[in-house]
C-alpha cells in the first residue's frame, strides 16, 4: 500500500498517524509527500517516530528550484497538450499567491512569491517546475491514493490534475454543509463524488435510501424551524475573530520581534509564501485600523434593519478563498458580479449585500464605498444573521455559498453563479454562468418553483450514508498527537475511505478472511 499526502502547519499530527495506520494495516507500506508552511513542518515529519516518510520534499525548497529554473524549450507547450490551457491557468489562479492579481476582493500581507510571481517569466517558470516535478514523483512512486487535506493552493491543485493524468485516485476532505458530516471527496473542485454517485442510485433505484429518509427529512424539518449554520462556519468566525482580538495583536508583535531576530542570526529562514515579521504585524495593524475606520463611516445599515421594498440578498464571500479561486476560477471579482446583479433585478427591487463580520477591515481601501455607489445597493450589518436574510429575501444569489443551500431548503427563489455541490439536487435554482444572460435568470429564478421536497430529502439522506460525523476542531484548531488519540473513530472513517479509494479495503477484507 503506497499513499502521498500533503502536509502543512494545521494539517501534520493527523497525515503522520494515517501514515502509521496504513503501516499496522498493511506491514511495509509507503507514504510519501510534501510538506508546506515554516521548515519546522518539514523537520517534524522528517523527525516522526515509528514511521518513514519517502519520498519527501518541502515546498519552500522545490519552489526556490522552480523558479531558478527556465522552462525548457516546448514544455509548456507539452503541458498545455497535456492538461488543456484552461487547467493550466486554473492552477495560476487557484493560488492566491502565485494568482495574487486575481485577489480583488481581499487584502494579503505581501510575500516574495507575490513580488516574483509579478513577473510572466516567473509564472511560466513555476507552473513547469510545480508539473514537472508531480509528474516525476507521481510517476515513479505510483500511489495507491493521493490524500490532501483541502485544494486551496496551487500545490494541491497540481496534484490533482497529476493524478488524474496518470489515473491515480485523488480525495480531500469536504464539508457537507449538513452539520458535522464530512466526506472524503474525489475531486478538487467540490463535486463530492460519493454523494452524486449515492444521490444518483437512489434516483434510479426507489427506496435504495429508505433507512436514511427519516433523519433527512427530520434534518430539513430542524433547519425551517430553527436555522443553524454548518459546524465549520463558526469554527472559522472564532478562529478569524481571535486573530483580530487585542491579545493576538500583541502576541503577534512578539512573536514577530523573536522571529526577525532569529532570521537576523542565521538561526531561521523565510519561506517565500511567507511575509517578513514586520510585514506581517504592519499588515496586522493596518487591517484592524481598517476596520475602526469603516464602522465609523456609516456604510453599512444598523443590525436589523430591512430595505422597504422587496430585495435580493449576496453574501459576500471570503477574499482570498477557494470558493472563488477554486471552485468559481472565473468569477473571482465579486464587485463586477455583483454589479451585473443589480443591473439585472427588477426595477422596485433593492440588492441587500452582507459582508462576514471577521472581514472587516481585510478589504481593499474603498471596496464599500464602490458598493454603495451602485444604484440599489444596500449594505447589510455584518452583525446580521445571513439565514433570516435568506428567509426574508425575495431571491437569494450567491457563488457557491451555504446560503443558496438555505434559501433551497427553506424554499426561497435561489440563483447561483458557480456550481456548489448540493446544485445536485437538480431543482429549485436557476443556474446562471454568463453575467450576460443575468436579467433573465433573474426572472426565472424569481418564477420558479421551490425545489421537490423528495429530491432535497434524497440528497441529504445520499450525504448521510456516504459520510462521517466530525467536529471541525479536531481538524482545524490546534492539533496535538492527544487530539489524535483521542479521536480513534476519525482515524477510522478516514484511513477506511482512502483505502477504499485505492481499492485496497477489498484486498484486505479478502486477506483476513483467509487468514481465519
Amino acid at each position: 500500500m503506497k499513499t502521498y499526502m500533503l502536509f502543512a502547519p494545521a494539517f501534520l499530527e493527523w497525515p503522520l498517524e494515517i501514515a502509521r495506520e496504513m503501516e499496522r494495516r498493511f506491514p511495509g507500506a509507503q507514504t510519501g509527500g510534501l510538506a508546506t508552511g515554516h521548515r519546522q513542518v518539514a523537520e517534524r515529519v522528517a523527525a516522526a517516530r515509528d514511521v518513514k516518510i519517502a519520498p519527501f520534499a518541502y515546498l519552500d525548497d522545490l519552489e526556490r528550484e522552480w523558479l531558478a529554473t527556465p522552462a525548457a524549450p516546448g514544455e509548456i507547450a507539452r503541458y498545455e497538450a497535456l492538461f488543456g490551457t484552461h487547467k493550466l491557468r486554473r492552477l495560476i489562479i487557484a493560488d492566491r499567491q502565485v494568482g495574487r492579481g486575481y485577489v480583488s476582493g481581499g487584502t494579503l500581507a505581501e510575500t516574495e512569491l507575490m513580488r516574483l510571481a509579478r513577473d510572466p517569466e516567473n509564472i511560466e517558470r513555476y507552473v513547469a517546475g510545480i508539473l514537472r516535478h508531480f509528474l516525476k514523483t507521481l510517476g515513479e512512486f505510483r500511489p495507491d491514493v493521493v490524500f490532501c487535506y483541502a485544494v486551496a493552493g496551487a500545490q494541491a491543485f497540481a496534484l490533482s490534475m497529476v493524478c488524474e493524468h496518470l489515473g491515480i485516485p485523488f480525495g480531500r476532505f469536504n464539508h457537507t454543509r449538513i452539520g458535522k458530516h464530512m466526506i472524503i471527496d474525489d475531486s478538487p473542485v467540490d463535486h463530492l463524488g460519493p454523494v452524486r454517485e449515492c444521490f444518483e442510485a437512489a434516483l434510479a433505484k426507489s427506496g435504495l435510501l429508505e433507512a436514511r429518509m427519516p433523519a433527512a427529512r427530520q434534518h430539513i424539518e430542524a433547519f425551517r424551524q430553527n436555522a443553524a449554520s454548518p459546524d465549520y462556519l463558526a469554527v472559522h468566525k472564532r478562529r478569524v475573530a481571535r486573530q483580530q482580538s487585542l491579545g493576538h495583536l500583541v502576541k503577534t508583535a512578539l512573536a514577530a520581534a523573536k522571529t526577525s531576530a532569529k532570521i537576523r542570526l542565521g538561526r531561521m529562514e523565510l519561506p517565500l509564501r511567507k511575509p517578513t515579521p514586520l510585514r506581517q504585524v504592519a499588515f496586522t495593524l493596518e487591517s484592524a485600523r481598517r476596520a475602526r475606520r469603516i464602522a465609523r463611516r456609516g456604510l453599512f445599515t444598523k443590525p436589523g434593519a430591512r430595505p422597504e421594498r422587496p430585495f435580493a440578498f449576496y453574501p459576500l464571500h471570503v477574499d482570498p478563498e477557494a470558493a472563488t479561486m477554486v471552485l468559481s476560477h472565473m468569477l473571482t471579482d465579486q464587485l463586477a458580479v455583483i454589479e451585473a446583479l443589480s443591473k439585472s433585478l427588477p426595477l422596485g427591487m433593492r440588492l441587500l449585500v452582507k459582508e462576514h463580520l471577521p472581514m472587516l477591515g481585510q478589504r481593499p481601501e474603498g471596496f464599500y464605498e464602490r458598493l454603495a455607489r451602485i444604484p440599489g445597493v444596500v449594505l447589510a450589518s455584518p452583525q446580521d444573521s445571513g439565514t433570516d436574510l435568506v428567509r426574508e429575501a425575495a431571491l437569494t444569489a450567491t457563488i457557491t455559498g451555504t446560503a443558496g443551500w438555505e434559501a433551497m431548503l427553506l424554499r426561497k427563489p435561489t440563483l447561483l453563479f458557480g456550481a456548489p455541490p448540493y446544485a445536485m439536487v437538480g431543482d429549485g435554482f436557476v443556474h446562471c454562468t454568463d453575467l450576460s444572460s443575468l436579467p433573465a435568470a433573474v426572472d426565472a429564478a424569481l418564477k420558479l418553483a421551490p425545489a421537490s421536497e423528495e429530491r432535497l430529502a434524497l440528497y441529504i439522506a445520499a450525504v448521510l450514508e456516504v459520510s462521517f460525523p466530525s467536529g471541525t476542531d479536531i481538524i482545524w484548531e490546534k492539533v496535538t498527537e492527544d487530539t489524535v488519540r483521542e479521536n480513534p473513530e476519525f482515524l477510522e472513517a478516514v484511513t477506511s475511505r482512502l483505502l477504499a479509494m485505492a481499492g485496497r479495503d477489498r484486498a484486505q477484507a479478502a486477506g483476513a478472511k483467509a487468514a481465519g
